[in-house]
């Protein structure tokens, strides 16, 4: 698959260069076919390849609560969105919480690209619309994020 990545606060500076490049090679090694292949296989698809080189499974925020991110690195936690668009709000939240109590120092963000998203269904977050966004609430979401849109 072909990726795009964004830069959010510095990210890249702040991630270990080691690790962002394993998990970029990794990625575009994933063959996807937008005609058969619909989100969840997708998803999929790339969990297990993360899992492959280091990832964690999924990381509750709160030991008491049911809410997680999908997975976490060496300090760099991973949101992995392939749903709708009102989705990514809340991963937003769930990053910028593990930054503000320390137990990340920065993100990664997988999202389809909005080409992507429009072949594989209607209304699925996409790239374009949360780099946009992070514009909007860069004094709110302070975590350093890497944005990478998959093609």
């Amino acid at each position: 698959m072909k990726l795009r990545i964004h830069n959010h606060r510095n990210a890249k500076d702040i991630i270990s260069r080691d690790l962002l490049t394993s998990l970029v090679d990794t990625l575009e090694r994933i063959s996807i076919n937008y005609k058969y292949d619909r989100p969840p296989y997708i998803r999929e698809s790339i969990l297990n390849v993360l899992f492959t080189i280091g990832w964690s499974d999924k990381v509750r925020i709160d030991p008491a609560r049911g809410i997680t991110v999908t997975s976490m690195c060496k300090g760099v936690a991973l949101a992995l969105q392939t749903g709708n668009m009102a989705r990514f709000y809340a991963d937003l939240l769930k990053l910028q919480t593990l930054y503000k109590t320390g137990k990340a120092n920065a993100a990664i963000f997988l999202v389809f690209t909005k080409e992507a998203a429009k072949k594989l269904g209607s209304n699925l977050a996409h790239y374009e619309r949360l780099v946009s966004e992070l514009a909007i609430f860069k004094p709110t979401i302070t975590i350093p994020i890497a944005v990478i849109g998959i093609e």
